[in-house]
C-alpha cells in the first residue's frame, strides 16, 4: 500500500505545484485516508487564498428604477415613457463582486464535500466555517467543461492549485443511490491501476523535469516509425508512438517507459520475468528513434515501475544500447523515493 504521505507528494509533482508545499503546511497523520487527504487540502489552500485575498472583478449590470445609479441610458428611458407610460431610469453600472466563476467553483467544491460520507466531522466543520468567507457567491452546477474552459491571469493565478484540488475531488465523487438523495461518495482511485498508472507517468516526468538539470529536454516524445510504402494513404493507418519520458541533452538520450502494475513482473512456470509487451514497446522505441548519430545509437531505454515490496535492478545490452529494468519502492520515505529516482539514470 502506497502510503497517503507519498501519494500527496506525487501529485504536487503532477500538479507541477511541489513549490507550494510549504505554504500549504499539510499535517498527514497516521491513518488519514485519500478522502479526507482532499478535504485537508481543499482547507488549507482556501485559507491560502482568503489570506492573499479573494479574487474579485467588476462585472456590468443593468437596474431599472427610480433613482439614477451609473451610466444613464437616455434611448431606453424615452421607451419605457413613451411604450409603457412609466417612469423608470435604466442605467448601467460596474459592480465589484466576488461571485466569480474561480470562487464559484470553490463554494460548490465545497458543498459537495460537506454533502459527502465519511467524512471526519472536525474537516467539514471547518468546511463550513470557510464557506462564510464567500458570501455572495453562488453555487454553480460543476462539470467537466467547468475545469477546462478556465484561463488563469496573472491576479488569479493563485487560485490554480485549489481549483486543480476541485477538480479532482469533482472527478472522484458520485452520487449515491436515491434512497441516500443528496449525498455522495468518494471513489479511492489507488486502487485503479489505470489512474495510477497516469498518475505514476506524469509524476515521474515533472520530477525531472523540476529535480534534474543535466538534460535540456524532458517531455513525451513522438518516435517516427522506421517504414517505408509506395501508398500515400497507408501511412495513416500506422499508429503513433510517443515516449513516456524522453530526456535529452548534447551528448545523451534517455527513453524511460513507466508501467505501473499490481505485479511488476510476470510469473511464468514459478519464474519471474519481465513483461514480453513492456520489452517490445521499449524496443520499438529505440530502435526507430535511432538516425545514425552516436547519441541515438547509444540511448539508454529504462523500464521503471513502482513497487512496494521487492525490489528490481536488471542490466541488458542490445548492439550500443543499454536497457535497465528499474524499481522505486512508493512505500519507503520520500527522501529515499527522491535519491533512488536521480540515481536510476547514472547507475
Amino acid at each position: 500500500m502506497i502510503p497517503i504521505k507519498n501519494i500527496y507528494y506525487m501529485l504536487l509533482y503532477v500538479w507541477d505545484r511541489v513549490d507550494i508545499k510549504n505554504q500549504i503546511n499539510l499535517s498527514i497523520e497516521e491513518g488519514l485516508d485519500l478522502k479526507n487527504l482532499f478535504v485537508k487540502i481543499l482547507i488549507n489552500s482556501s485559507k491560502l487564498i482568503i489570506k492573499k485575498g479573494i479574487h474579485k472583478y467588476y462585472q456590468n449590470k443593468i437596474s431599472e428604477s427610480r433613482v439614477v445609479k451609473g451610466k444613464l441610458d437616455i434611448i431606453k428611458v424615452a421607451k419605457n415613457l413613451s411604450y409603457y407610460k412609466k417612469l423608470e431610469l435604466s442605467c448601467s453600472y460596474s459592480d465589484y463582486t466576488n461571485d466569480t466563476l474561480l470562487n464559484s467553483i470553490i463554494v460548490s467544491t465545497i458543498v459537495r464535500v460537506l454533502k459527502l460520507v465519511n467524512v471526519d466531522k472536525g474537516l467539514k466543520n471547518e468546511l463550513s466555517k470557510l464557506r462564510r468567507y464567500f458570501l455572495g457567491v453562488k453555487e454553480i452546477k460543476l462539470s467537466l467543461s467547468t475545469f477546462t474552459n478556465i484561463k488563469f491571469n496573472r491576479a488569479d493565478s493563485f487560485y490554480k492549485f485549489t481549483i486543480d484540488v476541485c477538480r479532482v475531488i469533482f472527478e472522484n465523487t458520485l452520487p449515491l443511490p436515491v434512497d441516500e438523495f443528496g449525498s455522495f461518495r468518494f471513489i479511492d482511485f489507488i486502487e485503479d491501476d489505470k489512474r495510477m498508472a497516469l498518475i505514476f507517468e506524469k509524476f515521474v516526468r515533472n520530477f525531472y523535469k523540476l529535480e534534474e538539470n543535466r538534460f535540456k529536454v524532458v517531455k513525451k516524445e513522438t518516435i517516427l516509425w522506421n517504414l517505408t510504402t509506395t501508398k500515400k494513404n497507408d501511412e495513416s493507418y500506422i499508429p503513433k508512438m510517443i515516449t513516456d519520458i524522453t530526456l535529452e541533452n548534447d551528448f545523451q538520450k534517455i527513453v524511460i517507459d513507466t508501467k505501473f502494475y499490481n505485479k511488476t513482473l510476470s510469473l511464468n512456470y514459478e519464474q519471474e520475468r519481465v513483461k514480453s509487451e513492456n520489452l517490445y514497446q521499449l524496443f520499438s522505441y529505440l530502435l526507430n528513434q535511432e538516425d545514425g548519430t552516436e547519441k541515438k545509437e547509444e540511448t539508454i531505454g529504462i523500464l521503471l515501475y513502482p513497487t512496494v515490496e521487492n525490489e528490481y535492478s536488471l542490466d541488458f545490452f542490445y548492439k550500443k544500447h543499454k536497457i535497465k529494468v528499474r524499481t522505486v519502492n512508493l512505500n519507503s520515505d520520500w527522501c529515499d523515493i527522491h535519491k533512488k529516482l536521480k540515481e536510476i539514470l547514472i547507475d
